[in-house]
């Protein structure tokens, strides 16, 4: 029986770029890492982070249409443009109230205003983006 001498292995230590525990998903281009992260406030939000290879953020970006939107998906196509995929949601239609005129409160109780609720998002969204971060479509 004859055996191989096993080949050598070059091993490179484990650098860690950024401490940004928020980011769901990434893409590596050749000049930067870029990422994004859903942020839940008021309506959900996108924030789109790209940072270089020594770890400094090169840009940030907040997708704040003032509806709810999510990313799902990231991606870059071979002229360099940053595609991000995901869901939003549709403007709610305002609903129009019809006035009546002299209608009698002896209570004297005053109406509610119902609050707003949130639109399904049901649409799908793609956004494409520069590798300098601008937003192109």
């Amino acid at each position: 029986m004859a055996q191989a001498a096993p080949k050598t292995i070059a091993v490179k230590p484990f650098v860690q770029l950024t401490k940004d525990v928020t980011a769901e998903g990434m893409i590596v281009t050749s000049k930067a890492i870029i990422s994004y992260a859903n942020i839940v406030g008021q309506s959900s939000d996108i924030q789109l982070r790209a940072i270089d290879m020594a770890g400094a953020q090169i840009w940030s970006k907040t997708i704040d249409s003032g509806l709810d939107e999510v990313a799902t998906a990231i991606s870059v196509d071979a002229q360099g443009s940053i595609w991000l995929a995901g869901n939003s949601a549709s403007v709610i239609p305002t609903e129009t109230f019809t006035a009546i005129a002299g209608a009698l409160n002896p209570d004297s109780v005053t109406v509610e205003i119902p609050t707003g609720i949130r639109g399904d998002m049901n649409n799908v969204s793609l956004r494409q983006f520069s590798l300098s971060g601008d937003l192109l479509s």
